[in-house]
């Protein structure tokens, strides 16, 4: 027998692996030593704002423009790739929460400011915190990065539902934080800012009483001749009485401004309250566009005459007719420690038909005023 001897031959084949470790060169980013960090604080420029309740939720009741007044140099060395920095705003600090507000502006970016129905918001440009903006170009070298006027900003604070009035605190609106940030170092805080001081915010209204307009008393075969014909103006003013004190709205740009550490400042102009008066009689309308009204209907009252009404005082020449059912008359309110003003209204009669009918010719009409 013949035997065979089978040999298994196992190559063992080594696979050497050759690493190419390729050496990265760090990159570090730093604040300019002479030109560091903006760190301080903003004091709200204003003492008293007033803003109506019948004012738009939206509406900016106040803003404030912070200058940083010198630049902010960060110097960073040779990278190993090419590389665009980013500015990162955010809030460092919230004492109150996001509100609910979601409308417009600023929606789903508005915080509570400890006074029920106003929001605080900060703004750069388009921009609301929190975003990032990109405002330079790609490097692939060492390079100082300058922002000639530091990172400027606006705080804003807008009407978000019922205002109750008392103070708002700078101490309970968010820190505004920006950090400089390229994909190969860590971020670097450029600015930081706190709101400081406190500002007395109000929204009421006035009392208004009823109005009783006596018309007087008319012979119609003497007075009532001819379509047309009318009777003396009588005032019919509205009066508002145990008013607040209109102090306006304070969003005036940047002339409401701050600087860092208080070295300069500015309070904008305010923008005055207006009031709007709306008048809706409770009969016919006659002629709207002569501000003619009908006459409560009844078995004793007077036909053929209406109720005529405008506006300003019985001896001012210019007509003004009321157009009824508009969307009113704006009326400008005074900054003054006045609490009691006059609308200045007038009524009197008017022969609308050729022929007149003695007796009772009275009318009402419903004043709505809104505030803002």
């Amino acid at each position: 027998m013949k035997i065979q001897k089978k040999h298994i031959v196992i190559l063992s084949i080594v696979i050497a692996a050759t690493v190419n470790t390729q050496i990265v060169m760090a990159m570090t980013c730093n604040l300019s030593p002479t030109e560091g960090a903006l760190n301080t604080t903003a004091p709200l420029q204003g003492s008293n704002i007033h803003i109506g309740p019948d004012a738009a939720n939206g509406t900016v009741l106040y803003s404030m423009y912070f200058n940083p007044s010198r630049r902010i140099v960060i110097n960073c060395d040779t990278p190993s790739t090419a590389y665009r920095p980013t500015i990162n705003w955010i809030y460092s600090s919230t004492p109150l929460p996001l509100s609910s507000w979601s409308g417009s502006p600023y929606g789903g970016k508005v915080y509570e400011t400890g006074l029920p129905g106003i929001g605080v918001a900060v703004r750069s440009d388009t921009n609301t915190i929190p975003f990032t903006t990109t405002p330079w170009g790609t490097v692939n070298g060492a390079n100082n990065w300058v922002a000639q006027k530091g990172f400027e900003f606006d705080i804003v604070l807008l009407k978000i539902g019922n205002i109750t009035s008392g103070t708002l605190s700078g101490a309970n609106l968010p820190v505004v934080q920006v950090y400089f940030q390229t994909p190969l170092t860590p971020q670097i805080s450029v600015t930081t800012v706190r709101f400081t001081g406190a500002l007395n915010i109000t929204s009421s209204t006035c009392t208004t009483p009823d109005v009783n307009v006596p018309l007087g008393k008319y012979d119609v075969n003497k007075t009532f001749v001819a379509v047309g014909k009318v009777t003396p103006w009588v005032d019919a003013s509205v009066q508002l009485n145990n008013c607040p004190r209109f102090y306006g709205t304070i969003n005036d740009g940047q002339n409401n401004y701050t600087t860092p550490g208080g070295s300069s400042a500015g309070v904008g102009t305010a923008t005055g309250n207006t009031v709007n008066l709306a008048l809706n009689p409770n009969t016919s309308i006659i002629d709207n566009t002569k501000g003619i009204m009908s006459v409560s209907p009844g078995a004793s009252s007077a036909s053929g005459i209406g109720i005529q009404m405008a506006r300003g005082g019985v001896s001012d020449p210019a007509t003004n007719l009321i157009v009824f059912g508009s969307t009113g008359i704006n009326y400008a309110m005074q900054n003054s420690t006045s609490t009691g003003y006059s609308i200045p209204l007038r009524a009197r009669y008017i022969q609308t038909s050729a022929s007149v009918t003695p007796g009772q010719a009275n009318g009402s009409v419903t004043f709505t005023i809104n505030y803002y």
